[in-house]
């Protein structure tokens, strides 16, 4: 009996770091994805408008193989690397329209604007709107923090 506790006990440890290591290389994709924003931001402030929609393209192209992002699986990755986040807030907060809730998935997942920006091809002027909107929807305070907003919700 004592020694199927430990076999137990064992499996059990051994899933727990299995799934450490999973949501560790989903983390590291995430990081990877800003990053490679982050640059095209970068190159966006000093050269042509042209040679960064190609950059932007092929950078989408090598993450998803398509053109342009893969929304499924960027909310997919969010989602299990935080723990259903992404299925929580959907389902918290209905009142949010679909570019709204792309925005504050990001936001959760620790996307900073001009990544969100490059992400969902708008601006930035755009992207802090709609963070107003989704506060004032959400009936936060002006300047408060959306991830610890979503971290205290039940």
């Amino acid at each position: 009996m004592k020694q199927k506790k430990i076999k137990h006990f064992y499996r059990k440890l051994h899933s727990m770091e299995a799934d450490m290591a999973l949501k560790h290389v989903l983390l590291e994709n995430i990081s990877v994805m800003q990053r490679m924003l982050d640059t095209i931001y970068n190159i966006n402030l000093t050269k042509e408008r042209s040679f960064v929609d190609i950059l932007h393209n092929n950078v989408h192209y090598i993450i998803f193989g398509k053109n342009e992002l893969d929304w499924e699986k960027v909310l997919d990755l969010i989602n299990t690397a935080y723990d259903g986040i992404v299925d929580r807030i959907k389902e918290k907060f209905p009142q949010l329209n679909e570019s709204e809730y792309k925005v504050i998935c990001l936001i959760y997942a620790g996307f900073k604007p001009n990544q969100i920006t490059l992400a969902m091809n708008l601006s930035i002027n755009t992207i802090y709107k709609k963070t107003v909107k989704i506060r004032r929807k959400l009936g936060a305070q002006r300047h408060c923090c959306l991830t610890k907003l979503i971290n205290s919700m039940p």
